[in-house]
């Protein structure tokens, strides 16, 4: 016969020593799981310990303001009552919804036409298109047309881009002299600014 299971840690019980019998029920348990839990752990019965009492508002409670602050209802833990119930001021106007700044709009350089540009003592701060990039994009990637992208140009890189890629990149080659003899001329970008 194998020995009985404790119904607090659920471990056999070997030592029947150790043991204790509740007076009501006649459930063992081990001694240090009765004491922990003080008392029985089988539901409803005579010995099990006794609950803490609830805590019952009424609705009239809940509806009254003031009664939210009162002792009865402080924290067990702390002791110390919750702030008093003050209503919403009904008569402040609600402020206007002001949308911030977008993230996309950040990453992608989209402007937003409520804001001024960003500047510091008063000179506009935009970022320029680089030269060298233009140049090295031009001649690696030219017959897909990115450096004119990379530079603003993009109804021209567009334009690149699609007949390289409508041709099956059997025109590349012309797309390509195309884009060297543009990393030569163009010195602006797409808004009008100098390469640096």
């Amino acid at each position: 016969m194998s020995a009985p299971v404790c119904p607090y840690c659920r471990t056999p019980m070997e030592d029947e020593t150790a043991l204790v019998v509740c007076p009501a029920c006649s459930t063992p348990h081990h001694r240090e799981c009765w004491e922990e839990n003080g008392g029985c752990t089988v539901f409803g019965c005579a010995e099990a310990p006794v609950e803490e009492a609830k805590v019952v508002v009424s609705g009239s409670e809940l509806s009254t303001p003031g009664t939210m602050g009162h002792s009865a209802y402080a924290s067990p833990s702390t002791g110390v009552p919750p702030p008093p119930y003050r209503p919403l001021d009904s008569s402040a106007e609600p402020r206007p919804y002001t949308p911030s700044p977008s993230a996309a709009n950040s990453i992608f350089g989209l402007s937003e036409p409520d804001r001024p540009p960003f500047s510091l003592t008063g000179i506009e701060v935009a970022p320029s298109t680089d030269r060298r990039m233009y140049t090295l994009l031009g001649f690696f990637f030219g017959y897909l047309g990115v450096h004119n992208l990379y530079a603003n140009r993009t109804s021209v890189g567009i334009i690149q881009l699609c007949v390289s890629t409508f041709t099956c990149f059997l025109a590349s080659p012309a797309v390509w002299i195309w884009a060297l003899v543009e990393i030569c001329k163009v010195d602006r970008d797409g808004d009008g600014r100098p390469m640096l």
